[in-house]
């Protein structure tokens, strides 16, 4: 399965405006299959941006969302803005690079920097 950077970005937002007392819930995500949903909360849980639950089965993917962590609170911030999103996406794009995470918090950072200090 192949890992979808726009879906990441839109489980993080979701999550972050969850009152606190949704903890353990399904992450739904309208035209998306919930077995691809879970596997994007796993693989968050796996790089320590959220704290997930595994309710998996044998044969099904079924985690859910207790939490952000710092670290995904810190990438909301720097991705919550979608022109800042769509230029760090497309900046990485025009300099012939994979969209790796790491690289876009990366690019997301220094355009929020810029948009706070102006440029250097």
């Amino acid at each position: 399965m192949k890992r979808d950077i726009n879906l990441i970005r839109a489980i993080m937002l979701q999550v972050e405006s969850w009152p606190i007392d949704k903890r353990g819930t399904n992450v739904e995500m309208q035209s998306v299959d919930p077995q691809v949903v879970s596997y994007h909360v796993m693989i968050l849980d796996e790089a320590g941006l959220l704290k997930g639950q595994d309710a998996s089965g044998l044969n099904d993917i079924d985690w859910f969302v207790d939490r952000l962590t710092w670290a995904g609170h810190e990438f909301v911030e720097a991705a919550r803005d979608d022109t800042r999103w769509r230029n760090a996406l497309s900046t990485i794009a025009d300099k012939g690079g994979a969209v790796l995470f790491e690289i876009v918090k990366q690019v997301l950072v220094q355009l929020a920097k810029e948009a706070v200090f102006g440029h250097a």
